[in-house]
């Protein structure tokens, strides 16, 4: 209620566009309010699945927990695709995270077997589950630093733009 979700919307939104990077935020129980990007290895298998869902429901309401404002948290998630994440903190409370998500680096060997036993293990079409896990992105570890130092400072601009609206409201 304190922040403009449609405007955060388009503006992940234009990220999305110029990085080619998932981005999104979430409240603290995971309800994800804003997201561009989703990759098809998550949406369309990991988020599908009942078990694989709960490894992405951890991710979205731990990633940022122990994290202070102004840092963030990279993480393999448990269905092993990377993921980093921003609190959002408005006064002392914690109230979501902005997170990217959803690639691998590029100096990075992906292991294809990991892969191929979640397929088996899941029960996922294993040619349809692979030619997903061949679209994730990969990135630099470079551009992913910027990308974290983005998120970052986009959680704080919305931490004090939300704390300078609730203070107004009261």
């Amino acid at each position: 209620d304190i922040i403009n979700v449609d405007a955060l919307r388009s503006l992940i939104d234009d990220f999305t566009e110029i990085t080619g990077m998932c981005i999104g935020m979430t409240d603290n129980r995971g309800k994800i309010l804003a997201s561009s990007g989703w990759r098809e290895i998550c949406s369309e298998f990991h988020r599908a699945h009942p078990e694989t869902r709960k490894n992405c429901e951890i991710s979205d309401t731990t990633l940022a927990n122990g994290v202070t404002p102004g840092s963030y948290k990279l993480y393999r998630c448990k269905n092993n695709i990377w993921e980093a994440a921003s609190p959002i903190v408005i006064g002392d409370k914690r109230l979501g995270k902005i997170f990217l998500g959803q690639y691998f680096y590029a100096d990075e060997t992906i292991d294809y077997n990991a892969f191929r036993d979640q397929a088996q293990r899941y029960g996922f079409d294993e040619e349809k589950y692979l030619a997903a896990l061949d679209k994730v992105p990969r990135f630099s570890r470079e551009t992913v630093e910027y990308a974290i130092r983005f998120i970052t400072k986009l959680a704080a601009i919305i931490s004090e733009l939300s704390l300078g609206n609730f203070k107004l409201s009261r």
